[in-house]
C-alpha cells in the first residue's frame, strides 16, 4: 500500500512539475498545453519581469528554440532558425514583431540587446531592463538568419539554396508562417521588421506573406531600402548625401563659420541648394564649362568639409566611402562606416560574449553551438581546421531580386564597383513593399534613418517617399533620428524610437 501512495505521489509531482512549465506567475495559461515540441528543435521556455519607462512593471514569458525549415514537397529539414520571442499573457491576440539584422550574415544579437527588446546591454556591459521596449504593445520575436547565431543549415550542401536572396528571404517567409502555427499566433496582427539588408528583406517577407495569403500590418523598415518604385540610387538620391554629409561636417568643426550652426538649418540650406543647383548640374554635366564645374566644387567643398582638391572635377560626386577617409585625413582620422559622429578608432563594438552569457545563463538556453555573428571570431568544427564560415563569407549575389536587365559579368562588376564607393550590392531596389501594399490596401510602412548613418540618409529616404503616387504617401510614415546606421545605441533616439514604433502599430492595429 505505501508502495502505491509513493508511485501516486511521484506521478502527482511529475505531472505538476510539467504544468508549471506552462504557467506564468500570475497562474496564466503560457502556452496551449497541446503543443506539438517535436515540432521545434531545443524548446526553452522562461519568465522575465520590466519596469516600463511609464513606471508600469510588466511579466512576460521568453520563448527560445530552432524552427525547422522543411522542403515544401517533404519532410526533409534543410535548416533551423533560432529564435528568441517575448510574450506578454492576453486575452486578445496581441500584434506580433518579428525582427532581424541584415548583413547579409548579421545575427539579430544587436536588435535583441540593444533597441526594442525588454533587456538591454549598457554602457558598462552588463545586461538590464530596458524601460524603452516595445513589448508593453506588442510581442517580438528575434530571428537569426541560416548560418548566424544558433541557425544552422542541416548539411553544408545546402548552402546554396540559403546564402542568396531569393532562399533567403524564403527561408524568414517559411519561419514566419511556422512560427505562428506552432505557437498560437495565427491570429496576431503581424508586423515583419529589418535592419540594413534586412529591410530590405522584410520588405520581401511581406510581399510573400501577402501572396500566401496571410495579412501583414505592417512593415518596419530601419536604416534599409524600403522596397519603394523609384528607390535606386540616381543622381538625385546620390546627391542628397550632402545633406548629412554636412551635418557630420559640422559635428567635426569642419564648416565655414558663416554657415549655420544649427543643424535643422543647415540641413535647410543644403538641401536647397542639392535641387536647385548641385543636382542640374549633375543632370548636365557633360555640358558644364570649367568655371561652372569650379564654382560647384567650391560650393560643394564649402558645405561638406572636403578640400577641393579631395572632389573629382569630372564627376563632382563625392561617394561615402570617399567622404569616410577623407574629412578627417588631417588628422590621421577616418570616420566610422556605420556612424559618421564616430571615427574607426572610437566606434564601438559589439560583445557577443555577453550576448552568449545571457542567452546560455540569464535565460537558460543550453546548447553546445557557438553564437555566430560577422566581425566577431567563429567558433566550431572546420574540416579544414580554419576559420568557420559564415553566409557573408559564401553569399551569391546572382541570385537575387532584380528589376533591371544585367549579365552575370556585369553584374559583378557593378557590385565590386558599389562596395568600392561604400554604397551596398544591387538587387535590393525592387519595389516589394510598394507591391505588398497593392494587395493589401491596409498595409502600412514605417521607415527609421540615422542622422549621421553614411549610406541611408535621412533626405534620401524622404525624396523616395515623395516619389510615390500620392494614394500610397499617407500609408508611409519617414522618422530621421539622432544617431548613425544603428541609431538606437543612442538612448534619446532608441526611446524616440519605440515610442513611435509603438503609435505605429497601436495605430495601426485599432484601425
Amino acid at each position: 500500500m505505501k508502495f502505491v501512495k509513493l508511485i501516486r505521489a511521484v506521478i502527482k509531482s511529475t505531472i505538476s512539475r510539467l504544468l508549471s512549465i506552462h504557467i506564468c506567475l500570475s497562474g496564466a495559461i503560457l502556452l496551449p498545453l497541446n503543443m506539438n515540441y517535436a515540432q521545434v528543435d531545443n524548446p526553452h521556455t522562461t519568465t522575465g519581469q520590466v519596469v516600463l519607462s511609464s513606471g508600469k512593471r510588466l511579466s512576460y514569458r521568453v520563448e527560445m528554440g530552432r524552427i525547422p525549415i522543411r522542403d515544401g514537397g517533404s519532410d526533409e529539414i534543410r535548416a533551423n532558425m533560432f529564435f528568441v520571442a517575448y510574450r506578454v499573457t492576453s486575452e486578445l491576440p496581441r500584434p506580433v514583431v518579428f525582427i532581424w539584422n541584415g548583413g547579409p550574415g548579421s545575427s539579430s544579437s544587436l536588435l535583441h540587446l540593444q533597441s526594442i527588446g525588454p533587456r538591454l546591454i549598457n554602457t558598462s556591459g552588463a545586461v538590464t531592463e530596458n524601460p524603452d521596449t516595445v513589448l508593453g504593445s506588442a510581442d517580438v520575436v528575434f530571428v537569426d538568419a541560416v548560418g548566424t547565431g544558433f541557425s544552422r543549415l542541416s548539411k553544408p550542401n545546402f548552402a546554396n539554396q540559403f546564402y542568396q536572396m531569393r532562399g533567403d528571404v524564403a527561408s524568414f517567409t517559411e519561419f514566419v508562417r511556422v512560427w505562428r502555427l506552432l505557437y498560437g499566433a495565427d491570429q496576431s496582427p503581424i508586423y515583419v521588421a529589418g535592419e540594413s539588408w534586412g529591410a530590405f528583406r522584410a520588405d520581401s517577407v511581406a510581399l510573400g506573406l501577402e501572396r500566401r495569403g496571410m495579412k501583414v500590418d505592417g512593415i518596419v523598415a530601419i536604416s534599409g531600402r524600403p522596397g519603394l518604385r523609384n528607390g535606386w540610387f540616381d543622381t538625385t538620391l546620390r546627391a542628397l548625401r550632402t545633406v548629412q554629409q554636412s551635418v557630420a561636417a559640422q559635428y567635426h568643426g569642419k564648416l565655414s563659420p558663416d554657415l549655420p550652426k544649427d543643424p535643422a538649418t543647415l540641413q535647410k540650406v543644403v538641401y536647397d541648394w542639392v535641387k536647385s543647383t548641385y543636382v542640374p548640374a549633375l543632370e548636365h554635366i557633360d555640358s558644364l564649362s570649367d568655371a561652372q564645374r569650379d564654382a560647384i566644387t567650391q560650393q560643394l567643398s564649402k558645405y561638406i568639409g572636403l578640400p577641393v582638391r579631395e572632389i573629382d572635377h569630372v564627376t563632382l560626386m563625392v561617394y561615402p566611402r570617399q567622404f569616410l577617409e577623407g574629412l578627417l585625413r588631417g588628422e590621421g582620422e577616418v570616420l566610422d562606416g556605420n556612424d559618421m559622429t564616430k571615427t574607426t578608432k572610437s566606434a564601438p563594438k559589439e560583445n557577443i560574449q555577453v550576448v552568449e552569457y545571457y542567452l546560455r545563463h540569464d535565460l537558460g538556453y543550453v546548447t553546445g553551438l557557438a553564437y555566430i555573428q560577422t566581425g566577431h571570431d567563429l567558433n566550431g568544427f572546420s574540416p579544414d581546421g580554419g576559420p568557420v564560415r559564415n553566409p557573408g563569407d559564401l553569399w551569391d549575389y546572382q541570385k537575387g531580386f532584380f528589376s533591371f536587365d544585367v549579365r552575370p559579368g556585369d553584374l559583378d562588376k557593378q557590385n565590386e564597383l558599389q562596395l568600392a564607393r561604400g554604397e551596398p550590392p544591387r538587387g535590393q531596389e525592387t519595389p516589394d513593399s510598394a507591391d505588398a501594399m497593392a494587395i493589401d490596401s491596409q498595409l502600412r510602412l514605417f521607415i527609421a534613418t540615422g542622422l549621421y548613418d553614411p549610406r541611408t540618409t535621412c533626405a534620401s529616404s524622404a525624396e523616395i517617399v515623395n516619389r510615390q503616387d500620392p494614394v500610397l504617401r499617407p500609408r508611409i510614415e519617414t522618422h530621421c533620428y539622432q544617431g548613425g546606421h544603428m541609431f538606437y545605441l543612442y538612448s534619446g533616439a532608441r526611446r524616440q524610437f519605440s515610442d513611435d514604433l509603438q503609435k505605429f502599430i497601436v495605430g495601426n492595429t485599432t484601425h
